[in-house]
């Protein structure tokens, strides 16, 4: 069972709303750490689009909840003003304003034994692509030999309909952040996170998830600060550069059957003719097989998948995404194989 608590400002209040969702991220994971220097502090990121979500854990932002994966964690995250930087007797401040999001005591550290995330949520729907860019900072302990242990945060997604199943966004498949990366705070690589697998879809969830099973806990651990989200609304652009809306009359029905074993039907339509794409992704964001590439007439058309890759293959049963991509517009749905 995962308790969950919503965190209010400076405190954290334990709500326990029983189970929600899925199971605690058990897999493995490579170690990453940051590289280069990082920074003391940041100006907001100005939005690109529409600002969907934000918070800088300021007094009247936005909070998200606590969910407990270990039921009974040591630690939670909280809303604080500073944390020490263990073997210093420097305390770290908020890159922004005076609030951010820490997990772990702000002057001992934090305790081995933790499964915790901090989720927030919000709408996609309605949006053709989404960015999402935030600040973090890591002191967690990593074996001088051993790279399979080690303290992990990793920042998971999905949205309503995925079940038990996340998109790991940061620092991508297979892989956590890990170790010491000094008294700096961090942007993701590159300056922001593409959400453009999670565009027009609802109740989408990040999480930012911390997992301390070492047996060696060492620094302060995570903290979080200036989570901003941004949408692009399902407008296409002419050559000048002039916004425009996108035509109404794009369709791409649910495919059928759903489930399926054999093939999968996938009915779409187009209102003008105009360069068509449409794409299956399994659910780690890695393009499965291209159904459709090519300038299309106006009108109703079929494409249909058989279950294989590029190369021919046969793939796995589970959840898969058919996307379909038009004049700027990207339209998705779900599709479940099962062999």
């Amino acid at each position: 069972m995962r308790g969950t608590n919503s965190i209010g400002f400076g405190l954290v209040l334990i709500l326990l709303l029983g189970a929600t969702g899925i199971g605690a991220h058990q897999e493995e994971l490579i170690i990453r750490q940051q590289t280069g220097r990082g920074i003391v502090s940041q100006s907001p990121v100005p939005a690109k689009g529409d600002t969907i979500y934000y918070t800088g854990f300021e007094p009247g932002d936005p909070v998200g909840v606590n969910v407990d994966y270990a039921s009974g964690s040591p630690d939670q995250w909280h809303l604080t003003t500073e944390m020490l930087y263990h073997g210093t007797t420097s305390w770290i401040t908020a890159p922004v304003d005076s609030y951010f999001c820490h997990v772990g005591d702000d002057a001992s550290g934090y305790s081995d034994g933790n499964e915790i995330g901090y989720q927030v949520q919000f709408d996609l729907t309605g949006y053709s692509d989404a960015e999402m860019y935030y600040l973090s900072a890591m002191q967690a302990y990593e074996h001088p030999t051993n790279a399979d242990v080690f303290d992990k945060f990793v920042v998971w997604a999905q949205y309503e309909g995925m079940g038990d199943s996340w998109l790991n966004i940061d620092p991508g498949e297979g892989y956590a952040w890990g170790g010491d990366w000094g008294a700096y705070w961090y942007e993701p690589e590159g300056g922001i996170i593409s959400l453009a697998d999670l565009a027009g879809n609802p109740g989408v969830v990040i999480e930012f998830w911390f997992l301390s099973d070492s047996g060696s806990p060492e620094g302060f651990g995570v903290a979080i600060d200036e989570i901003l989200v941004t949408g692009t609304p399902a407008t296409g652009v002419h050559e000048y550069g002039d916004e425009i809306t996108v035509p109404q009359g794009y369709r791409l029905d649910p495919p059928y059957p759903n489930p399926f074993n054999a093939c999968a039907n996938i009915r779409y339509q187009l209102p003008r003719e105009a360069p068509v794409r449409i794409e299956i992704y399994n659910l780690r964001g890695q393009l499965v097989r291209i159904l459709v590439d090519g300038l299309l007439p106006a009108g109703e058309h079929i494409a249909s998948w058989n279950g294989t890759d590029r190369d021919g293959r046969m793939t796995a049963s589970g959840l898969y995404l058919c996307r379909l991509r038009a004049e700027g517009l990207s339209l998705c749905q779900k599709m479940l194989l099962l062999r």
